[in-house]
C-alpha cells in the first residue's frame, strides 16, 4: 500500500503517524509539499500562508497540533485549515475527528 512507502502499515496502526511521515506520504502520492515547522517560521509567516492558501485553488494547508490545546482527548492530530478571519485573527480548522 502507499503507507508502506514511508512506514510499514502495522507500525502506523500501532503508533500513528508523525508530521514527517505525513509529508513523506504526500510525496509518495505525487503531491508537491512544502513543510513548515513552528521552530522554523513565525506566527506572521503562518498567517500569510493561511491567507494565501485560503484564496487559492492550488494550495492546501494541513495543520498538525496537540488536541489538548482545544480541550479535546488525545494528543497529536492533523486537520485541514480552510480559512482565516483577519479581524478576529482566527483560523477555520476543519476537524476530521469523530
Amino acid at each position: 500500500s502507499m503507507l508502506d512507502c514511508c512506514e510499514p502499515l502495522e507500525q502506523v496502526k500501532a503508533k500513528g503517524i508523525s508530521f514527517g511521515k505525513l509529508v513523506c506520504l504526500a510525496h509518495c502520492a505525487g503531491v508537491k509539499v512544502q513543510a513548515y515547522r513552528t521552530n522554523q517560521s513565525t506566527l506572521d509567516d503562518f498567517r500569510v500562508l493561511i491567507m494565501r492558501c485560503s484564496t487559492s485553488d492550488d494550495c492546501h494547508l494541513i495543520s498538525s497540533y496537540h488536541r489538548g490545546t482545544f480541550k479535546q482527548t488525545g494528543t497529536g492530530h492533523f486537520s485541514p485549515i480552510a480559512g482565516y478571519h483577519a479581524g478576529k485573527d482566527m483560523a477555520l480548522i476543519l476537524d476530521v475527528a469523530r
